[in-house]
């Protein structure tokens, strides 16, 4: 195991387990180091294994794919292969993806605008990532596209399900590569048809 997995490790399991830690701001830094890591041999079992597995895009996919599924340990103790290859499958077809995403949206709003309306207390975005009717891959394109996040933020402070996913869409997103030109298209293309 070199220093460089190892501190990728941990610095993707900063990132998505807790808030303060952002591996934008910090690019992969952490003050931990493998002599800490040397009194945790079934980690670096773990990270050995892994890094004979797979090349460095598929290590930092494979971990974001099980920190994003909840994994707190990023797979790393319990077999993630699952979640990375639904991870796969999502963002091989992202653009199909996120077209039926909209598509089953726009039968329930007017406008875009409308996914993240607090007027009737939590968003339909909310409630359709987790009523699993929509992808975190379509949160976090939507916000990206529109910026939607700090305006439920400030409608929705104390609600700790809001919270959670809006520090979800914002931990995921460096993680989730687009043209924002195309998306755009699409979204408009699919709620104009809906209209």
């Amino acid at each position: 195991m070199n220093t460089f997995e190892a501190q990728l490790y941990l610095a993707l399991k900063l990132h998505f387990t807790t808030e303060n830690y952002d591996i934008r701001k910090t690019k992969g830094k952490v003050k931990a180091s493998l002599h800490a890591l040397e009194k945790k041999p079934k980690v670096q079992y773990q990270l050995q294994k892994f890094v004979k597995k797979y090349n460095k895009e598929e290590y930092i996919n494979y971990l974001v794919a099980n920190f994003i599924n909840g994994d707190k340990w990023g797979g790393m103790y319990s077999d993630g292969s699952k979640a990375y290859l639904d991870w796969q499958k999502t963002h091989d077809s992202l653009t199909y993806t996120y077209q039926q995403d909209i598509h089953e949206l726009s039968l329930q709003v007017a406008n875009v605008q409308d996914l993240w309306s607090c007027e009737h207390g939590h968003p339909l975005l909310l409630k359709a990532y987790y009523g699993k009717t929509c992808n975190l891959e379509t949160l976090v394109i939507l916000n990206k596209l529109y910026k939607f996040i700090h305006i439920v933020d400030e409608q929705l402070v104390l609600d700790p399900i809001w919270n959670t996913l809006s520090l979800l869409i914002y931990k995921y997103s460096p993680f989730v590569k687009i043209d924002k030109e195309k998306f755009t298209l699409i979204t408009q293309g699919v709620l104009n048809e809906a209209s």
